[in-house]
């Protein structure tokens, strides 16, 4: 009987086993295999969140903006799952798994919907407007990861709403301008629709926010679709106890670039332009990226005095970038862009980073941070004068923190000190020199350069013609 007991407790246990392998292997894990993309998962293209970062919407997507989906191999999810999001567009449901490597799958399946905070649970498209409403979910935040499609209806006044799929003159459904998103970007605005379209006040429905479907064509696919507007996880929606991931934005244009948003090819040098200016400008360059809205360039300054010593520009605090520069893109070409910082002092060091602006918020460049050292100035205000019958007095005025001088002179016209003769080496804080070794009746080009301990500057540059003969001395015998 002992045995038999055993005997049926084994069998009893090994089922148990069977069936959470089974379970787990088939349940669980049953994500990665109900969202086959391309074939069937009709929607791509990605969405943002300041607090999760980048969320793909299907395995496949048009990464480099030709119209074709790639896979991508080095895209492990790619290669280990493949994910989607699907659109019913004959019966409305939305199904399917959207991908976020910070916080994992996002899901649209009504089986994970169930007990939703309010309103209906299933994830649904209106077949006519495209509009999104029910909720999807953040998997690994149990409760706390409901995320909601649309907001509530609200009785917003014309001017405080935004149209959404404006068609042939139509405002089919409007969202708020609503500050919660932290974006007046959520929709474009009526009078920008096609022919004479009624007011935002006059559409049926007005949502706090939302999530819209729009097309986007791939070749020999026809179209897939991508999502647009904001989604919402919070405790607004009594739906997060803890905190909340909050907005996620999702934006026609992260369909069809190659995303997530990047830019390089950033290069940061003194100006190359004539003295005095280039001592205190540095050129910044950058490629143009096709998504931005604009840029804005961040500067560790030392408050506006500039640094005495070379930087490590990585390891700056973020709040030692506290000179903020705004650029527009007249500053660019079709290529890249360029901007002349021309607020800096000689001999310092300076670090630069540099953002492009979307409705994201700010990227920054791949490249950064940039440092640049400016160079010593010339000296200034110099003058050359025959004193003295044989004699050119040289002043200037004296420079900060310069350990001395270099006098240069040449019988040519020269702007090089290499084809010049050095006549002498001074100390710091010497404002004046006479040069006696001169020939009568000639002119003298001269080059004054400054000097720090590493560094020597341009030179600055002025002539001087010799008037005076001095004839040989008469003594009486």
């Amino acid at each position: 009987m002992r045995k038999k007991i055993v005997f049926l407790a084994g069998i009893f246990l090994f089922t148990a086993v069977i069936l959470g392998l089974f379970y787990y292997y088939g349940f669980l894990n049953f994500s990665g295999n109900e969202a086959r993309a391309v074939s069937t998962d009709n929607t791509i293209g990605w969405a943002w969140s300041e607090n999760i970062g980048w969320i793909s919407m299907n395995c496949y997507n048009d990464f480099d903006g030709n119209g074709t989906l790639e896979t991508h191999a080095s895209n492990p999810n790619c290669s280990n799952s493949i994910y989607g999001v699907n659109i019913d567009l004959i019966n409305g449901p939305v199904t399917g798994y959207a991908w976020s490597k910070n916080i994992g799958w996002i899901s649209f399946n009504s089986l994970d919907l169930t007990g939703c905070p309010v309103g209906t649970c299933e994830a649904r498209v209106n077949l006519g407007t495209k509009a999104l409403s029910g909720w999807a979910k953040i998997l690994n935040l149990g409760e706390n990861g409901w995320l909601r499609l649309q907001g509530p209806v609200v009785a917003a006044p014309a001017s405080y709403a935004l149209c959404r799929n404006c068609m042939g003159g139509n405002c089919d459904f409007c969202y708020e301008l609503s500050a919660n998103s932290g974006s007046g970007k959520i929709g474009t605005a009526c009078s920008s629709c096609a022919g004479t379209p009624p007011s935002c006040g006059s559409c049926s429905n007005i949502y706090q926010y939302g999530v819209s479907a729009l097309p986007y064509s791939i070749k020999d696919l026809g179209n897939r679709y991508v999502l647009e507007g904001w989604a919402w996880n919070g405790e607004k929606d009594a739906a997060v106890s803890e905190k909340p991931i909050g907005w996620i934005h999702f934006n026609y244009a992260y369909a069809n670039e190659n995303l997530p948003f990047s830019f390089n090819s950033f290069t940061a040098t003194p100006s190359q332009v004539p003295p005095p200016s280039a001592c205190i400008s540095a050129d910044l360059s950058w490629e143009l990226a096709s998504w931005s809205t604009g840029y804005e360039i961040k500067k560790a300054d030392n408050s506006g005095l500039g640094y005495n010593v070379s930087q490590n520009c990585g390891a700056l605090p973020a709040g030692d970038y506290s000179t903020i520069i705004p650029v527009n893109l007249s500053n660019c070409s079709a290529i890249s862009c360029l901007y002349q910082d021309s607020t800096l002092r000689e001999n310092r060091y300076y670090c630069y980073k540099v953002f492009a602006l979307n409705d994201s918020g700010l990227i920054e460049n791949t490249d950064g941070p940039k440092q640049v050292k400016t160079p010593l100035c010339a000296p200034s205000n110099l003058t050359a004068i025959e004193t003295i019958c044989g004699e050119i007095t040289l002043n200037w005025s004296d420079k900060a923190e310069e350990t001395g001088y270099k006098v240069y002179h040449s019988l040519a016209d020269t702007d090089s000190t290499s084809t010049a003769t050095l006549i002498a080496t001074l100390g710091a804080n010497i404002i004046s020199y006479k040069d006696e070794d001169i020939i009568p009746r000639k002119t003298y080009y001269y080059l004054l350069t400054a000097l720090t301990n590493t560094d020597e500057s341009p030179p600055s540059k002025i002539s001087a013609e010799t008037l005076c003969y001095k004839g040989a001395e008469w003594e009486e015998k």
